[in-house]
């Protein structure tokens, strides 16, 4: 299987996926970044298909992995998982 280098989180992600693992909504995240909530979830859709995830959570569990905040699933599993 190839791999494609992974993809960097821009600084716009990064503030999108600080304040959604803060547990903030949409609206909320929309007006703290001085957006409407239709860029904001436009930012968002970009945001899934250019890291391959399709929900807020698997994109802040990437984001985290990614940022090296969080250890990578992979590396927990058992020897021969």
């Amino acid at each position: 299987m190839i791999r494609l280098p992974a993809e960097r989180f821009t600084p716009r992600e990064c503030e999108i996926l600080h304040l959604i693992a803060c547990d903030r909504s949409d609206k909320e995240i929309a007006r703290v970044l001085g957006m409407s909530t239709h860029t904001l979830r436009t930012h968002l859709s970009r945001l899934y298909v250019r890291h391959g995830v399709h929900s807020r959570a698997a994109a802040v569990a990437r984001w985290l992995v990614r940022s090296g905040a969080a250890p990578s699933l992979l590396d927990a599993l058992p020897i021969g998982a």
